[in-house]
């Protein structure tokens, strides 16, 4: 997949659920940690709930790491 193609994937729509929920949530940008295209915001329930301040996850149910992060990944979004 080249970069174009990985740019044109971002704002997609994963639909997840997680404890009986569901969730659609747009893909923001590409994990710089796997490489996949896969970090979401988490919801605001959801946010409120983590022990710490992450607010987006590389979602597992895109074929993500489920990494967590406390903002968007600087220059993920882009592909590079």
């Amino acid at each position: 997949m080249n970069r174009a193609e990985r740019i044109a994937l971002i704002g997609h729509t994963i639909r997840w659920f997680y404890k009986g929920q569901r969730y659609d949530s747009p893909v923001e940008s590409m994990c710089p940690k796997c490489g996949a295209l896969a970090v979401i915001e988490l919801p605001p329930a959801l946010r409120a709930a983590q022990p710490d301040d992450t607010t987006h996850v590389c979602h597992p149910s895109a074929g993500g790491c489920n990494h967590g992060f406390s903002n968007l990944p600087e220059g993920a979004n882009d592909g590079r």
